[in-house]
């Protein structure tokens, strides 16, 4: 199984390194490559990472723990760089108006990914043929 490498875009610092199977669609679906396009269940394209609650990283679980499991925002442990949130109250709507499995997520332009067995050049080879 692949690791995925998660950095914040803002500061570079490595705030995660997850399994590729706790990248999750709007219903809950594990996402099969993050360099692809991925689209919601309407067609448009996605702009967060679901992620599993289960695999999330030990700042992820300390900031949801210091939310007292509702609501907030998830920061950059090192810059403050807002890169997504949880929402354990409401959850999030898909387009298709279902509730949402995923309660965490990740804001795609707020952070940079990779795989981690794979070498820069790999994956700039990869996104070029995208």
């Amino acid at each position: 199984m692949s690791d995925i490498i998660v950095k914040c875009r803002q500061c570079r610092r490595l705030i995660a390194k997850q399994p590729l199977s706790s990248f999750l669609t709007a219903h809950g679906q594990p996402v099969a490559d993050i360099y692809g396009c991925s689209l919601t269940c309407v067609g448009k394209l996605e702009d967060v990472w679901y992620l599993d609650e289960l695999t999330m990283s030990d700042w992820m679980r300390t900031a949801v723990e210091e939310g007292n499991f509702l609501k907030d925002k998830l920061k950059c442990p090192n810059c403050s760089t807002n890169l997504g949130a949880f929402d354990y109250v409401s959850g999030h709507k898909c387009p298709c108006k279902q509730q949402c499995v995923p309660f965490i997520h990740l804001v795609k332009s707020k952070i940079d990914i990779q795989y981690a067995n794979r070498s820069p050049e790999n994956t700039s080879e990869h996104a070029e043929q995208s």
